[in-house]
């Protein structure tokens, strides 16, 4: 009958809103494609020298931080800040999609490393980034070490946005 047609339309039209109603949760966003997203005022700070932001870094300039900062090969790299004399690729900052690499001096080499996983908080304040870690640990990083612009309201203005950017990566 018409009354059964009618019917089984809108039980047929209620079942499928109900399906597209789901609340599945999209799939959490990659750190690359966090990164891309939060802190893209970053690609005016590359260079092509000694600040490269991802995608713009070269095999080589990859291949040498690689070699220096002891960062394995399945890493993305996203960020290069060499601070050393001769660009030489031995001393600064990496930011990859696993954690932060530093070597503050390149006459002694040991990187200092920490996860993106480890983070509970970043803040900023008086030209450094303040990483906490899940311990209470904090890592203050100068500024110099994310950009290399050496005025202080610019890298003030940089690490006002990267201090939250950061933040949401380790969330």
């Amino acid at each position: 009958s018409y009354k059964d047609v009618i019917n089984l339309i809108m039980s047929a039209d209620q079942t499928s809103n109900n399906s597209s109603i789901t609340t599945e949760k999209k799939p959490p966003m990659s750190v690359i494609e966090l990164f891309k997203r939060e802190c893209s005022f970053m690609k005016s700070e590359d260079n092509g020298y000694d600040c490269l932001v991802y995608p713009k870094i070269s095999e080589k300039d990859r291949a040498a931080v690689r070699d220096k900062f002891g960062i394995d090969k399945q890493e993305t790299i996203l960020l290069i800040r060499d601070t050393s004399f001769w660009s030489s690729r031995d001393q600064g900052l990496v930011l990859t999609d696993v954690g932060f690499y530093g070597i503050v001096d390149n006459d002694n080499p040991d990187p200092i490393s920490f996860g993106w996983e480890c983070l509970v908080d970043v803040k900023y304040q008086e030209l450094c980034l303040h990483f906490k870690d899940n311990q209470g640990a904090e890592a203050p990083i100068q500024m110099r070490y994310f950009v290399k612009n050496t005025d202080d309201s610019y890298m003030a203005r940089i690490g006002r946005k990267l201090a939250p950017a950061f933040k949401k990566i380790a969330e």
